[in-house]
């Protein structure tokens, strides 16, 4: 099986009063060309698929021009979870279309991790993969009020909040465990250990702490992270991954290699 893990595209993005629609097209026609070539099974992308909540039409029609493309030949399943800078209304506008067309949308986390898990099958219906397509976790999943909290014990309620969200997810995966095929989870939020050249805000308040790779489940096969737009790995084996922007976002970006992750597995 193979699959593409990309993040970041940011859609719609203006760098100083200059539109990105050109450099976006180009690059969205690099990475539809690569799943036509490469046979891709499944695509990830980990959230800021747009720049700002309320795109505009441009961004939505390069958006969805692209999904047609590179479903078109029914092979390739796509699943997008949705970013700090997405807006979940947005990204689930037309879900009822795109499931029909082998993509599936996750815009905004739940408390029941079981809704983000996502059965991935071919055309015959064979479990091809299995991905927990966690998003942004957003405020009302991971820090629900307490009027008069300290601020110090919100962030590490909210801290804790996060890990324990992951590690229900690694229970909710293990009824895969003897399926043979891969178990994969998204995010989009600074992890520890990551170079993180831009100084990127963290998008949980506090320090950037939150979350270490060794906080991912072990049942996991393989992280595909977004949030940051430097692509790399954060532990020794690669299976933590940041895939890093789809085009440079910013002028200190352009020394860093722009990139998806190309991964293929047979079984687990």
């Amino acid at each position: 099986m193979k699959i593409i893990h990309t993040s970041d595209w940011h859609l719609g993005q203006q760098l100083h009063g200059h539109n990105r629609q050109e450099e976006h097209q180009r690059a969205l026609d690099w990475l539809a060309r690569l799943i036509e070539d490469e046979g891709v099974d499944l695509l990830i992308v980990a959230g800021d698929i747009f720049d700002v909540t309320n795109p505009p039409i441009h961004a939505r029609e390069m958006y969805y021009r692209f999904l047609e493309r590179v479903t078109r030949s029914r092979r390739c399943r796509v699943v997008i979870t949705g970013g700090n800078h997405d807006s979940p209304a947005t990204l689930h506008l037309a879900d009822e279309f795109l499931n029909q067309h082998g993509i599936w949308v996750v815009g905004a986390g739940d408390v029941e991790v079981e809704k983000e898990i996502l059965e991935i099958r071919d055309e015959e219906g064979r479990l091809m993969a299995v991905v927990a397509a966690v998003p942004f976790l957003r405020d009302s999943v991971l820090l629900p009020a307490q009027p008069g909290e300290d601020p110090q014990a919100a962030i590490e309620r909210r801290r804790a909040n996060l890990r324990a969200h992951y590690r229900q997810v690694g229970a909710a995966l293990e009824k895969w465990r003897a399926a043979g095929v891969p178990l994969l989870a998204t995010g989009h939020l600074y992890v520890a250990q990551c170079d993180d050249p831009e100084a990127q805000d963290n998008i949980y308040m506090g320090d950037k702490a939150n979350m270490e790779p060794a906080h991912f489940p072990e049942i996991l096969d393989y992280v595909a992270l977004g949030h940051i737009h430097k692509p790399q790995a954060l532990d020794a084996e690669g299976k933590i991954r940041y895939s890093g922007s789809l085009i440079p976002l910013s002028f200190s970006e352009t020394p860093d290699d722009k990139l998806v992750w190309l991964l293929e597995f047979d079984g687990r």
